[in-house]
């Protein structure tokens, strides 16, 4: 008899524009929904929309290729319906993909008296340094009651590397922590290598903007850049902190547009990133934490290198000619920006395939299956 998993989240496919979350259940499905029955509960519509996915039914299961989901009518996992989906699926395992989501104490509160269920918690980096001192008193608060009605109790947790599962032990030291990184798919291989000979340097920046992405930072430097070549700089991603991006807009408004064109984009489909990242030629991301970095190992996968903070698991990234990853320091990151602008078309694009290899690599050498099959086991 196959395990039945009830995973809970907010927000699921065809959502995207709350970004790596979507993609890491999406995959997760995808990849193991042969053998394992997933009955997922979510919400109905995307992140900041206001209408519902269309073709979907709301307050209904729907059948999505080998497993069902269930759309909570605007986005509302209530208590009660918490409640009726665990007894209705009751589900062998409950998978958690947010800590303070207050659905995951929902969920936690109605499985300790009713089904008692195991449970793992996937905290999304939420309680990575880096995310906690975004709105610290909140978030101790919520940590202190979390505590304090034993929410914990034989729930395990799932890491995606090292310094989250730190992060995780120094506030949870009694419980089961088990670094899984995410699934990632495999990297198209008919990638178009082509030099890119235009008389601008492409930048791209794509991601949630929200102070712990830390555009602003990037902003800033771009005022600091000492070159004679002309930027094309693009932002992508949903307005996550209005307050944030109005201070973005504040820097984008004093950039040199002789030296300096800098265009917000919008939210982008995932099934657009492939073709976006041809007309680049560096993906930058200085964030302050990532739990996994979707948005990195695509922008690799696709051939485009990365110039991004130490603070994600991206490492040895300038050792395989695929990018930089730099700690937040003004300086380094910019020697890193010019010393790539001023690359040659030709060093470029050996840069480009090498980006594409260390994507391959990271794929091939990817045992992630096989620990999520172990982490939903026992």
């Amino acid at each position: 008899m196959r395990t039945k998993i009830l995973i809970i989240s907010k927000y699921f496919y065809p959502g995207y524009k709350a970004g790596g979350p979507i993609r890491s259940l999406k995959n997760l499905c995808d990849e193991l929904q042969n053998e394992l029955d997933f009955y997922i509960l979510s919400g109905d519509r995307d992140f900041q929309d206001t209408d519902a996915y269309h073709g979907i039914k709301s307050g209904g299961w729907n059948d999505i290729e080998k497993y069902k989901v269930f759309y909570a009518a605007k986005n509302r996992l209530s208590f009660l319906l918490t409640k009726n989906i665990i007894n209705e699926v009751k589900p062998d395992l409950i998978y958690l993909n947010s800590f303070f989501d207050p659905a995951t104490i929902l969920t936690l509160i109605v499985n300790k008296f009713t089904l008692k269920a195991r449970i793992v918690l996937a905290s999304r980096g939420e309680l990575n340094q880096g995310a906690i001192k975004i709105k610290s008193i909140k978030k101790y608060v919520y940590l202190f009651f979390f505590k304090l009605l034993r929410l914990h109790t034989n729930v395990k947790f799932q890491a995606t590397n090292d310094t989250e599962r730190n992060d995780l032990a120094s506030h949870f030291p009694s419980n089961i922590i088990k670094v899984v990184p995410n699934i990632i798919l495999k990297p198209i291989l008919n990638i178009n290598f082509s030099a890119n000979n235009s008389k601008f340097f492409n930048l791209i920046y794509l991601s949630r903007i929200a102070p712990i992405k830390n555009l602003f930072f990037l902003l800033k430097l771009l005022h600091k850049l000492q070159i004679d070549i002309r930027v094309k700089f693009d932002i992508y991603g949903p307005i996550d902190d209005v307050k944030y991006w109005s201070l973005c807009e504040q820097e984008i408004n004093k950039l040199d547009r002789n030296k300096i064109s800098c265009n917000y984009k919008g939210p982008v489909h995932n099934s657009q990133l492939s073709t976006i990242y041809q007309g680049y030629d560096l993906f930058v991301l200085p964030s302050e934490t990532e739990n996994f970095g979707h948005a990195i190992f695509e922008s690799l996968a696709c051939g485009l290198p990365v110039l991004i903070s130490d603070k994600t698991g991206w490492h040895n990234l300038e050792k395989n000619k695929a990018g930089f990853d730099v700690s937040l320091i003004e300086k380094l990151f910019l020697e890193k920006l010019e010393y790539y602008i001023y690359l040659s078309p030709e060093k470029r694009l050996e840069w480009r395939k090498s980006a594409f290899e260390y994507a391959v690599a990271y794929y091939k050498n990817s045992k992630t299956r096989l620990q999520f099959r172990q982490l939903f086991s026992c």
